[in-house]
C-alpha cells in the first residue's frame, strides 16, 4: 500500500475512532439528563443566568472530547474566539493555586452574551449544578468568601451522584482514564493534540499538560 493509501486508511480510522468517542459522550450525557429529569423540584436556573458559568470546573475526558468536537463544527471565527478565550483563561490561572482559582470568578470560554454556546454538550458538572434560590447564586458570585450556600435539590444531587458513579465504574472497567481535569487547559489541549484520544483509549493520563486534576467522583 502506498503512502497516500496508508494516510487515507489512517484518516478513516481516526475519523471512526473520533465518531465512536463522540457517540459514547453523547450517550453518557443523555443518560445524565435522564437521571436528572426525575427530580421534581422547580429550579431557579433560567436562560441568561450565568453566575455559575464563572466557576472552576472539573471535566471527564469524554466530556472534553464532546466539547472539542462540537467546537470544530462552528465557523472559523467562532472557533478562534473560543480558542483565544481558553488561552486567556489558562494564562490567567497559570500562577493561581487551585484554591485561588476556585475563589476567583473567571468567565467560561464558552460563555457568549450570557449564554452557553455549547449547551447541548455541556459537561456533567454543569448539568448537575443548580439552585432552588437565585439569591444565593448572586450573593456568592459577588462575594466569593460568603458562607452562604446554594439551596439545592437533595434528590437531584442523589440522582446525579448515582449516575456518575455508575458511569465511572463502566468507563474504568473498559480501561478508560476517569480522571477529572480542569476544563480550560484540558479543552485547549484537546483542540491542539490529537494524541489525547489515544491516551484516553489506552487508560493513560489523557491531558498531559493539565496539573489541576482530581480522581474524586
Amino acid at each position: 500500500m502506498g503512502c497516500m493509501g496508508q494516510a487515507k486508511q489512517r484518516g478513516t480510522f481516526e475519523q471512526r475512532k473520533a465518531q465512536s468517542q463522540t457517540s459514547l459522550a453523547s450517550a453518557l450525557l443523555s443518560g445524565m439528563d435522564a437521571a436528572l429529569a426525575s427530580a421534581p423540584e422547580k429550579l431557579a436556573c433560567a436562560q441568561g443566568c450565568s453566575y455559575c458559568c464563572h466557576y472552576h470546573v472539573y471535566v471527564y475526558p469524554h466530556e472534553v472530547f464532546a466539547l472539542a468536537d462540537y467546537i470544530r463544527t462552528l465557523a472559523e471565527d467562532a472557533q478562534g474566539q473560543i480558542r483565544r478565550a481558553l488561552l486567556a483563561n489558562v494564562e490567567r490561572i497559570e500562577s493561581m493555586s487551585v484554591d485561588e482559582h476556585i475563589a476567583t470568578n473567571i468567565a467560561c470560554a464558552l460563555l457568549q452574551n450570557g449564554l452557553c454556546s455549547a449547551y447541548s454538550v455541556r459537561p456533567s458538572a454543569c448539568r448537575q449544578h443548580h439552585s432552588l434560590d437565585g439569591v444565593s447564586c448572586k450573593v456568592t458570585f459577588y462575594d466569593t468568601a460568603s458562607p452562604m450556600q446554594n439551596i439545592i435539590s437533595a434528590q437531584r444531587m442523589a440522582n446525579s451522584a448515582r449516575y456518575i458513579l455508575q458511569m465511572t465504574r463502566k468507563l474504568r472497567a473498559s480501561g478508560y482514564d476517569i480522571t477529572r481535569y480542569e476544563m480550560n487547559r484540558a479543552l485547549l489541549e484537546a483542540l491542539s493534540d490529537p494524541g489525547c484520544r489515544d491516551r484516553w483509549n489506552q487508560g493513560q493520563k489523557t491531558f498531559i499538560t493539565v496539573v489541576d486534576t482530581t480522581t474524586e467522583i
